[in-house]
């Protein structure tokens, strides 16, 4: 997490090594792909990243391909609120959620999206805190 542009103008020197030939930059507080950054490849972008929105922290991570489930890519969101876990799939293009249907569940052996949950599950009710995920 690099820190916001208004905090620290100059930021010591990055090494993209780890993050492979193109990576995604993305503002910290964004929603719905505002500010993202895909395809990113060298420090200027970060830098130049950085300035859209200068009193917010940025992510720089390594590239992700998911799985591909019928042609499409399996992008997952999965929510959890009121003790109940609800995995939805997410077309990243469009940013639009649709429910993980029982019978996919089974069928495409998803039942591990309602499981990574339950282990956060006393973190998030000690805390008060909503989980998220980026």
């Amino acid at each position: 997490m690099l820190a916001p542009f208004l905090e620290q103008p100059v930021v010591a020197p990055i090494d993209l090594t780890p993050l492979g030939e193109s990576f995604v930059i993305k503002p910290s507080n964004g929603g719905g792909g505002e500010g993202v950054i895909l395809g990113a490849s060298s420090v200027e972008e970060i830098l130049q990243a950085r300035m859209e929105f200068p009193e917010q922290k940025y992510l720089v991570q390594a590239h992700v391909t998911p799985r591909m489930i019928e042609d499409t890519p399996a992008w997952f969101r999965v929510f959890y609120a009121n003790g109940e876990t609800h995995p939805c799939w997410w077309d990243t293009s469009t940013h639009i959620y649709a429910n993980v249907t029982a019978e996919e569940e089974s069928q495409y052996r998803l039942g591990r999206l309602r499981m990574s949950r339950s282990a956060l599950r006393p973190f998030a009710n000690s805390t008060g805190s909503p989980l998220r995920s980026h």
